[in-house]
């Protein structure tokens, strides 16, 4: 649809113009936004359940800014997060995102994070919509589970100014080729 448009609109401009209007229209068609971007935040706070080897338990905590929803396993690296406590003195290796993890009984029930300590490796479980949605989730409970709440909060972007004036120029461009046409046409009819 978009060669249509440009086809109909260079048929009667002089040459320059023709490939000027083609070049700038599909550059900007190259390098426009094909959707709406968004930065998605994942805010986490949470607790170890005391066991054994940590009778206390341990608060944990990360927080990681993500290109968009995360809607696949995905492992981000330490280096990658904005912040990251393990609560107690083992080091934050990063975090395991895995909407695909069966979880606990029944599989597909829900989401998991997998904290990775290089230690206890704690799991934290959410519900399904947790990693794709926007909003405050708690971690499912069940007997021996660890506790927590995950932030979700996306923003919406925009594109690159650059981006903004090519797309505008091009318009120019077409609406100008436009206004040619239509002169012309009077004149040439009015010689006849």
């Amino acid at each position: 649809m978009r060669f249509q448009l440009v086809t109909k609109l260079i048929t009667n401009t002089p040459c320059v113009l023709k490939v000027t209007v083609v070049a700038i229209t599909f550059l900007s068609f190259a390098v426009a936004p094909t959707s709406c971007l968004a930065d998605t935040t994942y805010v986490f706070s949470g607790n170890i359940t005391p066991y054994y080897f940590l009778p206390s338990g341990a608060a944990q905590s990360f927080s990681y800014t993500a290109p968009d929803f995360i809607a696949q396993d995905t492992f981000v690296p330490a280096s990658s997060l904005s912040e990251c406590s393990t609560g107690y003195n083992a080091t934050c290796g990063g975090i395991g995102f895995l909407p695909s993890s069966p979880g606990f009984g029944i599989p597909g029930q829900v989401v998991q994070i997998a904290f990775m300590d290089g230690v206890v490796n704690p799991y934290y479980y959410f519900p399904l919509a947790a990693f794709t949605v926007d909003g405050t989730y708690s971690a499912v409970v069940f007997p021996g589970a660890n506790t927590g709440t995950l932030t979700v909060t996306s923003t919406a972007t925009t594109p690159e100014p650059g981006t903004i004036l090519l797309l505008a120029g091009s318009l120019v461009l077409l609406f100008f080729a436009l206004g040619n046409r239509s002169k012309r046409r009077p004149r040439a009819e009015a010689a006849f």
